[in-house]
């Protein structure tokens, strides 16, 4: 039961901390909340979480944790990728709408390694990354041996 309360009030704190933070102050200098300042609170709920869903019982089957890894990791990877290449189109074409995706201009600014690249490193990085987290949720799941065993002296 503190598990669940504790999981409700990180909850609860993610969303009332940035009303009650701005509640005083919004009318003389306006909103100024951004995400990042939650964003360590808002780290705790699926830790606390997980820290719950480690102690429940009966266990998860390991299949379950290889299942889930596999549903969250994978798209993670992909869209860190994505927003790199985003960031690096912005850095380099600007803001402009009809700026060109695969190219850039003769003057315009470049990271110190090939756009590509970058985006090629970090799309594999972050996959070895998902492939370590799904073995290790799938290695976490002992296949069982039969009860009466014959164990060595």
């Amino acid at each position: 039961m503190a598990r669940e309360v504790a999981i409700m009030a990180l909850a609860c704190l993610v969303v009332v901390l940035p009303i009650y933070a701005e509640f005083g102050q919004a009318h003389f200098i306006g909103q100024f909340w951004q995400g990042r300042y939650g964003l360590p609170i808002a780290v705790g709920v699926p830790l606390v979480a997980a820290f719950a869903l480690q102690r429940a019982r009966p266990p998860l089957p390991g299949w379950i944790g290889r299942r889930v890894m596999i549903t969250i990791a994978i798209p993670f990877a992909l869209l860190q990728a994505h927003a790199l290449a985003v960031d690096i189109r912005r850095q380099v074409n600007g803001l402009s709408a009809d700026s060109p995706w695969f190219s850039w201009a003769d003057d315009a600014w470049l990271p110190p390694l090939n756009p590509y690249l970058m985006v090629g490193g970090c799309l594999i990085c972050w996959l070895v990354l998902a492939a370590v987290l799904v073995r290790a949720a799938d290695d976490s799941d002992p296949v069982p041996g039969p009860v009466n065993a014959i164990r060595p002296c």
